[in-house]
Parts: structure tokens; sequence; C-alpha cells
């Protein structure tokens, strides 16, 4: 094993140990750190503590204490369980480091910040004292934000992959040419898209949300169905390459994108990251940009006439632009 093999070893191994510390650990530490406190100042506690306030900042749901340092464990450690666990095996799958970095210290920060609200909520209740609702929100909001972004700090970030350099195929101008492909987003990227959908609705059933405050579980399941309804439109495309150019079609029939033959200025294979350099997952808008982004790793990129970018998330990135450069080619010569 050369220097340069040794070194990004040891790079790819930081990561995975920072990234497991930020996303796992410091949620585990924060969550037992809330329950020890609760359970410490447990016989001070009243039969049932206040859980919820209205708008004017007066109690208006009870719960008992256990329940509350139950609540703290499942959402401490459901976070990191829906977060944190399937960004892991993203990561396996070639997933780069920008979206971890941001599922890592979103878990850290949002599992530590309910631990101190569950952990402060609780306590200052002990003995007959109240909660001082305004200081404590924004005591939480202070942990939220710093640690989260002590987490994405401490996270190395993965190096920048250059797009592969990509040369027309040596066929016979006679030879008709084709590319088919059907590329569907991640399983892993959707369980985690779907959980982080679901955490509140989960959350609102576990804590018993009863009377007038119920009637948003419904709209909110509604919701999700027709954010969900939506979402299987960018779920899967059918990729096609032949003579006119690259088309790319969603399985349930629309939307469809295609970029002539004729219109095409360079072609190249990449490593994309939805989140790092789209801002997310499924079509996706940027400026200069537009990109059909299903899952971390590699794409097609081609570059119109006009400059503007269009990416496409292919499993075979290189034999797909080898063969579009041929057509981009053969159009040049016979324009």
């Amino acid at each position: 094993m050369n220097t340069t093999d040794r070194g990004t070893r040891t790079a790819s191994t930081r990561r995975t140990v920072t990234f497991v510390a930020v996303g796992i650990a410091v949620p585990v530490l924060a969550t037992i750190a809330s329950i020890a406190v609760q359970l410490a100042h447990r016989s001070g506690l009243p039969e049932r503590i206040a859980t919820h306030w209205n708008g004017l900042g007066q109690p208006d749901q009870w719960m008992a204490p256990w329940v509350a340092t139950a609540l703290t464990a499942i959402v401490g450690l459901g976070v990191p369980a829906l977060l944190t666990i399937p960004a892991i095996a993203l990561r396996r799958s070639g997933m780069p480091g920008v979206p971890l970095r941001l599922a890592a210290a979103v878990s850290a920060a949002t599992a530590t910040g309910t631990a101190y609200v569950a952990a402060a909520t609780l306590v200052s209740q002990a003995d007959g004292g109240t909660v001082h609702l305004g200081s404590l929100l924004g005591v939480a909001a202070v942990i939220f934000v710093c640690v989260g972004l002590a987490g994405w700090a401490v996270m190395p970030p993965d190096d920048t992959p250059r797009p592969a350099s990509i040369k027309p195929l040596a066929v016979s101008p006679d030879e008709r040419l084709a590319w088919l492909s059907t590329e569907t987003i991640n399983r892993w990227l959707a369980a985690l898209i779907v959980g982080c959908a679901a955490a509140p609705l989960v959350v609102l059933m576990v804590a018993g949300v009863r009377g007038p405050a119920a009637t948003i579980v419904v709209p909110s399941i509604v919701a999700l169905l027709a954010i969900l309804l939506v979402a299987a439109t960018a779920v899967g495309f059918h990729v096609r390459i032949d003579e006119r150019g690259l088309t790319v079609r969603s399985i349930v029939g629309f939307p469809r994108f295609h970029v002539a033959s004729t219109d095409i200025q360079s072609v190249s294979a990449m490593q994309v990251s939805g989140i790092g350099e789209f801002g997310g997952y499924g079509i996706r808008v940027r400026k200069g940009a537009l990109g059909v982004i299903l899952r971390p790793g590699p794409a097609l990129e081609v570059t119109r006439s006009n400059g503007r970018r269009f990416v496409v998330s292919v499993r075979s990135a290189e034999t797909a632009a080898a063969v579009l450069a041929t057509v981009a080619d053969r159009a040049v010569r016979s324009a």
C-alpha cells in the first residue's frame, strides 16, 4: 500500500468515526443525561406535569412524569434511528459526505435540544415550581443551533471528484446507437424521506393527543399522503439515448425532459450529491442547471448550447456519456 492509499483510507476512517460520534453518540449521551436528570428529580414531582402550553403561555395538557421520560427516550433515540442509521447505509452505497454531515448534524441538534427541553420542563416543576416557557425555548434554540453547527464543523468533508473525461465511441457512421435504462431512487433514501415525514405524526400519536389538538392529526395525514403522491412522479425515470439525443421520462409518464443531439455542447460523467449540489433529491432546479437527482453517486451531465446543465442520475454514467457524446458528435458532423 502506498502513502496516498494509506492517507485516503485514514481520511475515510476519520469521516466515518466523526459521523457516528456526531450522529449517534451525541444523541444517545444527551438522551441518557436528560433521563438521569429527570429520574434524579422524580421524588419532588407532582403526579401529573404540564407538557403543553397555549398561546398565552398557560398549560393546557398534562401527563404523568414517567410518560414524559419515556417520550424522551423514544424521541432521543428515534431521531438517530431515522436519520443516522439510513445515512450509514447510504454512505456504503457511495453517497458523498455533504448529505451525511447534514443528517448527523440535524440528528445531534434535534436530540440534544429535545433532551434539554424534556429535562428542563420536568425539573422546573419539581417542588411546586413552574416552567418559564420563553427562557426555556430560547435556551433550547441556542443549544440546537450551537450543537448543529459544531457537529457540522467537526465532520471533515469528502474530496470533490472531478468529472470523468468522455470521448466518443469508435463506431462506423452507419451504425445505429441506442442506450436504455430505468433509474430509481435509492431505497435507503426513500426510507429516510418517509421516516422524516412520518416522525412528527408518530410523536403526536405516541403523545396521545386528544381534544381540539387532535384535529390536526387527520389533516396532517392527508397532507403527508398528498406529498407522497406527488413524490411518486419522481421516484423513477426511463432514460433513453438515441440519434435524437437524451430523453428522460418519469415511470408514471410525466414529467418528461429532452435534450436534442444538436443542442449538446459537452457531455461528462460525474459524482453527484443531491443535497450538496442541488439542495435535495427529485427534480431539482438551481441557477444554470436542472437535475433529475434520484440518489447520490454516478450521474450523466450534459451542457447545452446555451451553457445550461442537465444532470440525471444513472448507474452506468460513463457508458451513457460515451454513447451520448457519440450521438452529439454525429449531429455536429451532419449539420
